[in-house]
């Protein structure tokens, strides 16, 4: 802190003491900038405090201990080094015949600012490529091959004429072209299966036959009182199949494997129907050889006719 010392020769000299207080003050104020550096560990680079006495009358002195004259200038010279340093380059006006002829050329006359702070003025093209000014004015420029503007490669937007023809979707075509129909007045059920295959129709047994193969369809209304079988002619491991719609409701397939070969597959059990709304089915799918695998194609066909069952008064 700034410190004030003062030697009156006369201690009840009130308006000398006021004059001192107030350069006290301002000793105080000028020593902000040095008690920074100070603080900082700089005060010895900037200077120390060092005493000066004024004296204000014949009989009252002050000596005060202040900052070092060097703080009493340095803002001073900060604003003049500032208020003398050069402002930026302010290019030079472009001569108004290089305009034109640049403009002629289809090109952009522009100053261009030099590092030391000259300038000197170019054309400009939308390429890239541009021409000095003694190069525009004496006709070496015009004479330089530029590429034209490019044209983007855009596809054009698609005509009626140019669209592709549509195959109009003929509202309820038939999904099963070519299929033959059964329909069961009895339980108002109805299916498609392909015409290779051979059926018969017996008290709650539909039954399809095609090259040793045997579909099996059992049917009764639901709560009927009638038992389903699960009789099988191949004991094996079983496995779970695809899963499709039946009646709009899925369904997962078992797979009965003898010797890692397909041989049954069934669809519901006695205890687990499959819910067709007013009726309930077991439906097995088997190979009368055991050496005459069920393969994708068959399983493919079944899986179809599966998905045509339906409730045969509402279509």
């Amino acid at each position: 802190a700034s410190a004030l010392e003062i030697s009156p020769a006369n201690k009840n000299a009130q308006a000398s003491l006021s004059a001192a207080r107030a350069l006290q003050m301002t000793a105080f104020v000028l020593s902000f900038p040095h008690r920074f550096l100070a603080w900082r560990g700089l005060g010895e680079a900037a200077g120390e405090y060092n005493f000066q006495v004024f004296k204000l009358s014949h009989n009252t002195e002050v000596m005060m201990r202040g900052p070092h004259p060097l703080w009493l200038v340095l803002p001073l010279l900060i604003w003049l080094s500032s208020a003398c340093a050069p402002g930026a380059p302010t290019p030079a006006p472009l001569a108004p015949e290089f305009v034109s002829a640049c403009l002629a050329l289809g090109g952009d006359p522009q100053s261009v600012i030099e590092y030391g702070g000259g300038s000197f003025a170019v054309c400009r093209f939308p390429d890239g490529t541009s021409c000095s000014a003694s190069s525009v004015m004496d006709g070496a420029c015009a004479s330089q091959a530029r590429p034209g503007p490019t044209t983007p490669n855009v596809t054009p937007f698609p005509t009626k004429e140019s669209l592709p023809p549509v195959t109009p979707v003929v509202k309820g075509a038939d999904p099963f072209p070519g299929w033959a129909t059964f329909t069961s007045p009895e339980y108002r059920l109805g299916f498609r299966f392909p015409d290779t295959w051979r059926w018969e129709e017996n008290p709650h047994l539909i039954r399809l036959t095609r090259n040793g193969l045997e579909l099996l369809i059992q049917v009764r209304r639901a709560g009927e009182a009638v038992n389903f079988s699960a009789d099988l002619p191949y004991e094996g491991a079983v496995i779970p199949g695809a899963e499709l719609l039946f009646f709009q409701k899925p369904v997962l397939e078992q797979q009965h494997l003898v010797s890692e070969q397909v041989l049954a597959v069934s669809y519901g059990t006695p205890d687990n129907p499959l819910d067709g709304g007013e009726n309930e089915y077991v439906i097995q799918l088997l190979s009368l050889h055991s050496d005459e695998p069920i393969n994708d194609l068959i399983l493919g066909e079944v899986r179809q006719i599966l998905r045509s069952f339906e409730v045969w008064n509402n279509r």
